[in-house]
């Protein structure tokens, strides 16, 4: 294993100095409990219920010493002998409860009948920001919590076993380490969660998609601490948990006196190819933050963010990249000026992403816009050029421009914007060329090129002379789909006099391109 990985998630300590691993009865108490060494998820047992007569509820109760518990999320594992023994998650058939020293309480109902899918293990998680789905007359002081409950209500046939085992704290994962030679992965958090002694719940893999519900933290904040992380062809699902929408987040970090490099897929040439694929299952939505000016190197080759949260990228190094990645159903990118090309950004939440970046050349080019409410958000004004960028199907508007003042869109390549919103000029500019060669192919220098509107000479679009390789070229503000007038000679005393040339064409939304073949005058 190439990678380092480590947790914040940590046991409750029992208030007479039991834990919650479920590896002991210690600080335990409910109905029927007993200890099983034989059907466990971790450690050495699990705690299990079991009575003789039928009941209607069944309930596995830890006392610990007072702990907070705000902004923190609660996993445990839970299995029962059948899933029809439950009621509904509407009624609260799986809860869990917690007490402060005063007897207050609130407990959050987790599932049901109609949801488990299975009788076995299963992790819950439980974001403790979430609203209580019921409670006491005064609530708990999650400050001071002093007993976690996990409790099941239905309707137990005599006989009938539930288990609990490893109830946990925390928030997330974090993987680092890793060579160029030997790079961490997300295999290593998997080799790491799946042994006995760990069983977090933030990580698993099933028939080789990953499940996650929890920070999946990359790289290191510590100083001295490297990252070399890479992984490919991967599908990351983050599954429906009680917590917060916007709680899940992949977030890739260094620090200042080490490097951290992180790939998800490979390079080939200037394309993004075998890229891993991340996605929501349900309402919680996934985002990814890669800001921390300490990353040295970003990598995203091949990749499709499916229905994320905020995705918010860094600023400009040759070394931070995303190529040929599909964003889907996703809130707005947040680009910075990271480069950004051969990318689709499509049916977005709101804009597709946001443009900050007056360079010339752009950072983010050569990529489509797709059935998004608005094409692109410009919140600053300037002067702003869009090289190869196609929209299509925008409900609202290519271009939102909300910086209250003036925004200049220079369009080449290709670039295709006409709507907006705001104070916002669109150019749509586009190449005219002429190439002037002799009868042996080879360009000739000093050629007059003229192009104008065919119906009317006066409007002019080029006239210039061709350079050492017999080509003119002039970038023009498109005028539409006009036919034109195309005049080339060249007749210069004491120089080769080549028969000069007029011609027509039509101007394109690509621009114009000429060749043309000239001949020397053999009369003069």
């Amino acid at each position: 294993m190439a990678g380092t990985v480590t947790t914040d998630l940590i046991f409750f300590s029992g208030a007479t100095g039991g834990t919650s691993d479920c590896d002991s009865l210690t600080d335990w108490s409910g109905t029927g409990l007993d200890l099983d060494t034989v059907a466990f998820v971790q450690g050495t047992g699990s705690i299990f219920t079991y009575l003789a007569p039928a009941t209607t509820s069944r309930l596995t109760d830890f006392a610990c010493a007072a702990i907070d518990i705000q902004n923190k999320v609660i996993y445990f594992w839970f299995a029962l002998g059948k899933v029809g023994f439950l009621d509904t998650k509407a009624l609260g058939g799986l809860r869990l409860r917690v007490e402060d020293a005063s007897a207050n309480w609130g407990e959050w109902y987790v599932a049901g009948s109609d949801t488990l899918p299975h009788n076995g293990f299963i992790c819950h998680a439980v974001h403790t920001a979430i609203a209580f789905d019921d409670v006491s007359a005064t609530p708990p002081d999650k400050a001071a919590i002093t007993k976690v409950c996990i409790r099941a209500y239905g309707s137990f046939p005599g006989k009938a076993y539930t288990w609990v085992d490893a109830v946990r704290i925390g928030t997330g994962i974090t993987i680092k380490g890793g060579t160029e030679a030997s790079p961490a992965t997300l295999q290593d958090i998997i080799d790491v969660e799946e042994t006995v002694g760990n069983q977090w719940g933030v990580l698993s893999k099933v028939e080789g998609i990953l499940y996650a519900q929890g920070l999946l933290n990359f790289g290191s904040t510590t100083a001295g601490e490297a990252t070399f992380f890479k992984d490919t062809n991967q599908v990351l699902i983050f599954k429906t948990a009680i917590v917060p929408t916007d709680f899940f987040e992949m977030r890739v970090q260094g620090n200042a006196t080490s490097t951290t490099k992180v790939y998800f897929g490979d390079k080939s040439g200037s394309r993004g190819i075998s890229g891993c694929v991340f996605r929501s299952a349900g309402a919680p939505k996934f985002k990814f933050t890669a800001i921390d000016t300490s990353i040295t190197d970003l990598g995203i080759y091949g990749c499709a963010f499916f229905d994320a949260n905020t995705i918010s990228l860094p600023a400009y190094s040759a070394t931070r990249e995303v190529l040929s990645t599909n964003f889907e159903a996703c809130a707005m990118i947040l680009l910075d000026t990271c480069i950004v090309e051969y990318c689709s950004f499509i049916s977005a939440d709101d804009a597709g992403a946001r443009v900050t970046d007056t360079t010339d050349p752009p950072y983010l080019k050569d990529s489509s816009l797709i059935s998004c409410p608005y094409g692109v958000r410009i919140p600053n004004t300037g002067t702003y050029k869009f090289d190869n960028l196609k929209f299509s199907g925008s409900i609202s508007a290519d271009i939102d421009n909300t910086s209250g003042g003036l925004v200049t869109v220079n369009c080449v390549n290709g670039a295709n914007p006409t709507t907006y919103t705001g104070n916002t000029t669109i150019n749509n500019y586009v190449d005219v060329t002429v190439t002037a060669k002799d009868e042996n192919q080879v360009g000739i220098q000093g050629v007059s090129v003229r192009v104008s509107k065919l119906d009317d000479n006066s409007v002019v679009y080029m006239n210039e002379l061709t350079d050492v390789n017999g080509v003119a070229t002039e970038s023009i503000n498109y005028p539409g789909a006009v036919n034109l007038r195309i005049r080339v000679r060249k007749s210069s005393v004491n120089g080769t006099r080549y028969i000069p040339i007029e011609t027509t064409g039509a101007m394109a939304a690509t621009g114009f391109t000429l060749t043309v073949i000239l001949y020397v005058d053999g009369n003069l």
